[in-house]
């Protein structure tokens, strides 16, 4: 019976190619990756210029707006905020996006799983599972 208990080693749960299209692959998917992070970034930083430069409009019209009863007024009667207030609702919209997209791209445990997703999805997540459990348990077992 002993014999058929034998200690598990954690390389034999990994599952390393060395076929060199796979490897290909997963260099053009980290690059795309890459890509990616940084188009979200740019977009980031667009939004948040919009939104500081439509803001900063919209507070210059509230602070500067007199009411109807001055007899010199600043504004037009009839000025229209309507597109300058789409413009920092939008922009808002696209920093918190891009924010979440850039925060969640980041959690390694959600990289690491999709990352060893390929066409045989189901044995590279059976296998990715059984070493986030291995490491888990043995994490355990040493505190």
């Amino acid at each position: 019976m002993s014999e058929s208990k034998r200690q598990m080693n954690s390389s034999e749960f990994e599952v390393d190619s060395h076929d060199p299209p796979i490897q290909s692959k997963v260099k053009t998917l980290g690059l795309l990756d890459n890509v990616r992070t940084a188009l979200t970034a740019l977009t980031l930083l667009s939004a948040l210029t919009i939104l500081a430069v439509s803001a900063d409009a919209l507070s210059v019209y509230q602070a500067t707006h007199l009411p109807d009863d001055f007899l010199l007024p600043l504004w037009p009667a009839n000025f229209n905020i309507r597109p300058t207030t789409a413009l920092v609702i939008c922009s808002a919209i696209v920093v918190v996006t891009s924010s979440v997209s850039l925060g969640f791209g980041r959690i390694k445990f959600v990289s690491l799983t999709t990352s060893h997703l390929d066409n045989n999805s189901s044995s590279n997540w059976d296998a990715s599972f059984r070493r986030f459990r291995h490491h888990s348990l043995t994490g355990l077992t040493a505190q």
